[in-house]
């Protein structure tokens, strides 16, 4: 399958990378020149584990190349994935000019039968309009697909994702077949919904992650209030220095972090904290052993054996994980974490 990316920012790289390593034929069109070159060069525009060999390796095999929007002459292929930021205004709203500029540039290629694919993030109803106004009379068809990657496990989250999200018209099964096509070898639960449907639940994820962030923001305000709070975090400690209260003493490693603390909250899914020795950790913490798993990211029946109170997000009181609400998935193909954990007496 040809796959034309428009929008090489975080998302757009990624899915690039990925889609390209799973043997499709990949254009990625972006309109910043400086991030076109960046990418023929094998090269991000953000830091994210994995993505620059796989860019270079695509690059290399020849099925991965990126291009400035007004030098593209080739036909864009089967799908448009529109991959561009939707940054909120100051009052809040998304400013969605980017999207508009770019499905307008893919309806002026005059493509044949092609799905515009929506990855970007946009309100409730703006697909809807998108089809009724944009499309209409075009012969394209739209897809709403959020993405649900995680900033520092982006290229593993794309490859297991918690779900799918294939938003169509009513009785376009057409196109829900071509996304299905282009997550070929991804064994995941999918959710085929109208176009709205999934732009709303990719809200809905969003406010739950706001409800998340705020949570942690919660902590930090009781480390101003705590004698004793350690923090770790393996690309962001030296960062977040500046920017901790006095109270709280960087650390250099998990280990240290827990040392003779009651309790840790673990809030990122770096492999130096998800691999870590936590038998170690919980034999130099002290009790109760409170140990809250933000991200979700360890072994409750593990922890618990080793002594932890553990609590994990989107757990029964158990530890098991909550029942999924969808029900189909796609065949697999086997193949081969961002803010502090912190810790506190």
């Amino acid at each position: 399958m040809k796959i034309t990316v428009v929008g090489l920012g975080y998302v757009g790289a990624v899915a690039a990378a990925r889609l390209a390593q799973a043997g499709h034929d990949l254009l990625g069109v972006d309109i910043d020149r400086n991030r076109v070159r960046l990418l023929q060069a094998g090269r991000v525009p953000a830091y994210e584990p994995g993505l620059e060999p796989m860019v270079a390796a695509g690059i290399s095999q020849g099925n991965l190349r990126f291009r400035h929007r007004d030098d593209v002459s080739e036909p864009l292929g089967d799908v448009a994935l529109i991959a561009t930021g939707t940054p909120p205004t100051e009052s809040g709203a998304a400013y969605l000019r980017q999207v508009k500029s770019a499905v307008s540039w893919v309806i002026s290629k005059s493509p044949q039968r092609l799905v515009v694919v929506m990855k970007s993030t946009v309100p409730p109803g703006t697909g809807q309009r998108i089809v009724q106004k944009e499309l209409k009379g075009t012969g394209l068809r739209y897809v709403s697909n959020p993405e649900f990657l995680r900033e520092g496990r982006a290229i593993e989250d794309w490859g297991s994702p918690d779900r799918i999200v294939i938003g169509a018209e009513p009785g376009d099964a057409s196109s829900v077949a071509v996304v299905r096509e282009m997550h070929a070898g991804i064994e995941a639960p999918c959710l085929i919904t109208d176009i709205s449907s999934a732009e709303m639940i990719k809200y809905a994820s969003n406010a739950f992650l706001a409800a998340r962030v705020s949570f942690i923001n919660e902590v930090a305000s009781l480390c101003d209030r705590v004698a004793d709070v350690r923090a770790y975090d393996p690309e962001a400690n030296e960062t977040a220095r500046p920017h901790l209260p006095p109270s709280v003493r960087v650390v250099d490693d998990p280990v240290e972090a827990g040392d003779r603390a009651q309790a840790m909250v673990v809030m990122t899914e770096w492999r130096q904290i998800v691999a870590a020795d936590w038998k170690d950790i919980a034999r130099c913490m002290r009790p109760p052993r409170f140990l809250f798993d933000g991200r979700n990211v360890l072994d409750a029946g593990e922890m618990s054996r080793l002594g932890f109170e553990y609590k994990g997000i989107g757990r029964e009181a158990d530890g098991t994980s909550l029942p999924p609400t969808v029900h189909s998935s796609f065949p697999r193909k086997r193949e081969s974490t961002r803010s502090p954990s912190t810790s506190g007496n």
